[in-house]
């Protein structure tokens, strides 16, 4: 991300576990060094709330960074990458982004799937994945900063689940979009994370995504009978 031409220039890194962070410390001026920022930031765990899960952990983080982040203070928009994993196509992701955006400057939210179908968990209805996901910042702020609330992962209510859910009731005022082309993440083994996409795979779409042109950013379509 330092050195990459990912096309991100102001990176946020928060972590609210109780590891330590002094592994990390080289990385303000490593990323100065290519004229980029990054700000790191231990975030704490509220008193007094029960920990539900790591899907509402990190729409706790999410609300954090938006609130102490300095550096996310003058953005209109972010991206949101779940940390353990390296997005190896990001410049392309961003450019589609981009482009898409020019076209469709009333799009709020950017996400990569959306599905109603039935989900692996003992909720039923819309899903959408949020290992990554670009949203306008002062949208993110009024409608789904406080989506987090609403997860417990125990009882398989997801973040994923919640947020989609979000997407749809307010779908009658704003427009949303979906990314046409895979993200290619190479993932770390940990708790309870696996790779993402596989080595062979990984390799295959890179080359794929050389030959072909950029697609189009998509509109999103969702129907409010969906919940």
């Amino acid at each position: 991300m330092a050195a990459a031409a990912t096309g991100v220039d102001k990176v946020v890194f928060c972590e609210n576990s109780s590891a330590g962070l002094e592994a990390f410390e080289r990385f303000p001026a490593l990323y100065s060094k290519y004229g980029r920022t990054i700000e790191i930031k231990k975030v704490p765990m509220p008193q007094n709330e029960d920990f539900r899960g790591k899907g509402w952990g990190e729409g706790m983080i999410i609300r954090w960074a938006l609130d102490n982040a300095k550096t996310l203070n003058e953005p209109k928009s972010f991206v949101k990458i779940t940390g353990r994993h390296q997005v190896l196509n990001l410049s392309r992701i961003l450019t589609v982004i981009r482009q898409g955006l020019e076209t469709y400057p009333e799009i709020k939210f950017i996400c990569q799937t959306f599905s109603c179908s039935r989900c692996i968990s003992s909720v039923i209805g819309p899903v959408i994945n949020t290992e990554f996901f670009w949203s306008d910042r002062d949208f993110f702020q009024q409608y789904l900063v406080d989506a987090y609330e609403e997860v417990d992962d125990r009882e398989g209510i997801y973040f994923e689940h919640v947020l989609a859910r979000r997407l749809i009731e307010l779908s009658g005022r704003f427009e949303f979009g979906v990314l046409p082309l895979p993200v290619i993440i190479r993932g770390v083994w940990g708790y309870n994370a696996k790779p993402v996409t596989p080595r062979i795979k990984r390799v295959k779409e890179l080359i794929r995504q050389t030959v072909y042109p950029l697609p189009r950013l998509k509109r999103l379509a969702i129907s409010p009978n969906s919940l």
